[in-house]
């Protein structure tokens, strides 16, 4: 079975050895073989130099070769002559240890490059998220036992958070001396499982380890969530659902049920993050106080929603700021309501990201260009090894919306008087020549905001042309 290929794999990961011989890999089945090959955590090496004789002595001889290189053969003294080799049993694997450090961070869904800490490629640093409250640094060797003093010291000297997690195929055998309190040690087999063509990580088992070691305990109940490592608040969309939080951010999506996010039943920090939604990521206190219940300052419950959505969302910085001038507060991420009869803007978007084109057929075609997280693969050509990477590319995504649906145009085929300003902006290329104070203009800017989520202004005023702007590109198909 898989499992039994994988522990072969782990056991010769913790040796001196990192390679497989045809006698090591023929137990296996062919699926197995197969999906280590596919995954790239195996690649073909040279032929064996030396090999073990099949006779009862199992003795070791070298290789020797016919001229034309077709024939392989090693002298037998018990049969006292030359035995021909098949060249199946010739055959090496090696194992990719970069290649295992990528998967890794690929499942605790990491979206930076892994790379070495040294030239020895002793230590690989994964990234970072959250664990037991906190942010850890997360590391990966596959060093000998006699290495592993030298690997806790490259680790300890890249802590940037602090504290960090470092998996290795052994506990390195003893007390080396380096600081519990700041790198943990844990042994990949214990963490680890192959299926599916890909790995699986126990994280409540590494929650535990930090959880353990004092972490606080009001949040050590919250699961972290495995954002990508990098990743903004200004990248996040929440969603409330009637059951639980919708969270995308730089390509992951994940529903959340309300349970799992921390959140209990009758829970002030659930109310406030509902109405923080239901009013696009602004709240102001003297609005939204007569409808909250029970006594609880305003300050407090946006310091405890904080608080969760810290522990829940490994992202630094502060989710939800304090505007003073404006006396409101302001989420730094985007959050609705579901169902909600509005454009589904990504977090990071602005109204410069917008196009508004008015269709042939009378549609509107909305289109908006955000950042998609990809990942790519290519040969290094001095190595000849598989190099991934991990990047982003702008993505235009466009929806199409009748005049209708947007409540623009009644259903007697008139345009309101909005509906008639915006097919005015877009047949003129997003110049419209109206008074500063024009109630139709007004109107309109304040359905765009709404209905696109975004703050600042959509149409802007000029008094030296007496022209309105729009600050998203506008066009026009009628006419064409």
């Amino acid at each position: 079975m898989m499992e039994n290929a994988w522990q072969h794999y782990l056991r010769q990961l913790a040796s001196a050895d990192l390679g497989f011989t045809y006698d090591d890999v023929c137990g296996w089945s062919a699926d197995e073989f197969e999906a280590l090959i596919g995954a790239g955590l195996i690649s073909e090496s040279a032929h064996a130099t030396h090999v073990a004789c099949a006779c009862p002595e199992g003795h070791w001889e070298r290789v020797r070769w016919r001229a034309d290189g077709k024939l392989a053969f090693i002298p037998c003294s018990v049969a006292g002559t030359l035995v021909e080799v098949s060249l199946d049993r010739l055959r090496q694997w090696r194992l990719d240890v970069g290649r295992l450090a990528f998967l890794l961070a690929d499942a605790f869904q990491l979206s930076q490059q892994t790379q070495p800490l040294a030239s020895s490629n002793l230590v690989w640093r994964l990234g970072r998220r959250r664990f037991g409250g906190r942010f850890r640094d997360l590391f990966f060797s596959a060093s000998s036992e006699n290495e592993f003093d030298a690997v806790i010291s490259e680790a300890q000297q890249h802590l940037a958070s602090g504290t960090g997690l470092l998996i290795a195929p052994s506990d390195g055998g003893g007390d080396s001396g380096w600081e519990l309190s700041r790198l943990k040690v844990v042994v990949l087999s214990d963490i680890a499982t192959w299926a599916g063509g890909k790995i699986s990580l126990d994280l409540d088992f590494i929650e535990d380890i930090f959880v353990r070691d004092g972490a606080d305990t009001k949040t050590s109940s919250v699961r972290s969530l495995s954002v990508p490592d990098g990743a903004r608040w200004q990248d996040l969309l929440i969603e409330v659902l009637d059951t639980g939080l919708r969270v995308e951010v730089a390509g992951f999506k994940r529903d959340v049920p309300f349970s799992e996010a921390g959140f209990g039943e009758r829970d002030q920090r659930l109310e406030t993050l509902k109405s923080l939604a239901a009013s696009r990521g602004r709240l102001a206190p003297d609005q939204v106080i007569p409808v909250l219940r029970g006594k609880t300052p305003i300050k407090n419950r946006i310091n405890a929603l904080r608080q969760l959505m810290q522990a829940l969302i490994p992202i630094d910085g502060n989710p939800v700021e304090h505007n003073k001038p404006a006396g409101v507060y302001v989420c730094k991420f985007q959050v609705r309501l579901a169902g909600e009869a509005s454009f589904p803007t990504p977090a990071s978007a602005s109204w410069l990201n917008f196009r508004f084109v008015e269709r042939r057929d009378g549609r509107l075609a909305v289109s908006v260009n955000q950042k998609k997280v990809f990942r790519a693969s290519q040969t290094d050509r001095s190595s000849g090894r598989r190099v991934e990477e991990v990047g982003q590319a702008d993505e235009i995504v466009p929806y199409l919306y009748s005049l209708e649906d947007l409540k623009l145009r009644n259903p007697r085929g008139k345009l309101t008087p909005e509906g008639t300003t915006l097919i005015e902006m877009l047949r003129g290329a997003g110049r419209l020549k109206r008074r500063g104070d024009d109630t139709a203009v007004l109107k309109l800017g304040v359905w765009l905001r709404k209905w696109i989520g975004l703050e600042g202004d959509p149409l802007r005023y000029s008094e030296s042309t007496r022209t309105w702007t729009a600050t998203f590109e506008c066009s026009s198909e009628q006419g064409k």
